[in-house]
């Protein structure tokens, strides 16, 4: 079973970036499941993701790396998918 939570960064551009986090209930341990890019009035774009988030969770693997805190799961997605946000 896992928590999802939400973590917004606001972007220069003025777009919201969105890392969707999962939290393990058994090990209280993180990882981002997806992070994605919101702009204002993208109906569309808001159900793609909504759309791939369920596609991904119903094929999770319970074997995932994951992390003692949010910060260094979302530490490792950046570093993993080489964003640079900072």
């Amino acid at each position: 079973m896992f928590k999802e939570i939400s973590v917004w960064r606001p972007m220069a551009n003025g777009s919201l970036l969105r890392y969707r986090i999962l939290e393990s209930v058994e090990t209280g341990r993180f990882r981002v499941q997806s992070a994605d890019f919101y702009v204002s009035n993208d109906l569309k774009r808001m159900q793609e993701h909504e759309q791939q988030f369920m596609d991904l969770l119903l094929w999770q693997d319970s074997d995932f790396e994951s992390f003692d805190s949010m910060e260094e799961a979302i530490k490792h997605h950046d570093n993993e998918f080489d964003n640079n946000w900072s």
